[in-house]
This record gives C-alpha cells, structure tokens and sequence, in this order.
C-alpha cells in the first residue's frame, strides 16, 4: 500500500469511527421516553382454544355489561357458565351435560337469597334449596317423573314439613308456630281428613272429617 492508499484507508476509517460516535451519541440522548409495561391488559373477550383451534374456553363482557366465563367441550357445547347478570345484580354458576342441559345451579340475588338446584333434563326438578332475606329456609326434593314432594322450611314465624301424592296434592303437614303451638294434618286427594292441634291454651285438640270437611268425630275442648 503506498501513502496515497494508506491515507485515504486512515480517512475512511476516521469517517467510520465518527459515524459510530455520533450513533452512539444519538443513542444516549434520544429524547423519546421509553414506554412502560402496561398495568393490565385490556380486550371484550378472551377466547382459549384446543391443538386443533376449538374454543374451549371464553371469557366476556356482552353488551348489556353481563359477565361471562365459559367452557365448552370438543363439539361446543356449553358445559359450565360463571356468570354476573348487571341488569339484576345477580351472579350465577351452572354445571350441564353433554346435551347442554343445566344440571347444577347456584345463584345469589343482589338481595343475598341463595339458590341451589339439582335439575334433570328440560323441566325435571330433584333438589331445591332456597335461603335468604326474603325467602324462609326452604329445602324442596322432588320426584323428577310426578309432582310428589317433600318440602321443609322454616321462617316466617313457624317450621314446616310437608309429604305431597304424586299428583302435588297435600297428604301431610306438620307444623310448629311461632308461637310454639304445634299442628299436623292428614289429607287423601286434597282433602283433609285429620287434624291436630295444640291450641292456645295449651290444650290438645284432634278432628275427623269427611269429603265436605265436615267435622264426624273429635277430642279435646
């Protein structure tokens, strides 16, 4: 390399040098600030799929601000639902089968009731429970195939148990009021038939009667 070469060699050199430094100083003083993570991630809906792209999950706020967690099996069916309704404040979680069919209730109002069914298919109810401010402890079990049903609650001043025939028609109740007095009563086909009772003075009291509640045979004052 002779001194012409060399020289214009160094000059290039000197030139690339510079063009780093001053890179390297727009670097360190870029005024743009630097972005920060942000705090939550924001989106109307989450979906989560399978290998093969299915959703099988979804996460959602609808246009009427309803809350919705989903999860679905393989063919798409809704097969549970986490959900709070805006509108009445109410927040609900089902269970169903395969044929999407709701088969596990529990749900709270905005005015704290409870409830919590057991149901089979379409209409079919097996189990009821209900509590809360506005409703006495309630248990219901029930014949999914007839209307017959125990039903047992208690508030509003008295305890309550009561067997129903199958076609819904009361065939005994037994009660205790609030006043701590207690009654039961036997019925056929809807009828009354017999009742019991502890009247207010404490005395015993127990009837007869026959189709048109007419009073055929009794004990007590």
């Amino acid at each position: 390399m002779n001194g012409k070469q060399y020289a214009i060699a160094l000059a290039v050199m000197a030139l690339m040098a510079a063009a780093g430094g001053f890179a390297a100083i727009a670097v360190l003083l870029d005024p743009s600030p630097v972005q920060a993570a942000p705090d939550a991630l924001q989106t109307r809906a989450l979906e989560v799929v399978d290998a093969s792209g299915k959703v099988r999950a979804r996460l959602a706020v609808d246009a009427n601000g309803d809350v919705a967690l989903r999860f679905l099996d393989a063919k798409g069916t809704k097969r549970s639902e986490y959900i709070h309704e805006a509108a009445n404040d109410r927040t609900t979680l089902d269970f169903r089968d395969a044929g999407g069919e709701q088969r596990w209730i529990a749900s709270l109002t905005r005015e704290n009731d409870t409830v919590l069914a057991f149901t089979g298919a379409g209409d079919e109810k097996y189990v009821t429970l209900l509590a809360g401010p506005r409703h006495a402890s309630t248990l219901i079990l029930k014949d999914p195939k007839t209307k017959q049903m125990v039903t047992t609650f208690a508030g509003r001043g008295q305890a309550s148990f009561q067997l129903n025939d199958k076609n819904g028609k009361g065939g005994y109740v037994c009660s205790v009021l609030g006043d701590g007095r207690s009654v039961f009563a036997l019925s056929k086909d809807g009828k009354l038939r017999i009742r019991g009772m502890v009247k207010e003075d404490a005395s015993p009291q127990l009837v007869f009667l026959d189709d048109l509640r007419r009073q055929t045979w009794s004990a007590g004052k």
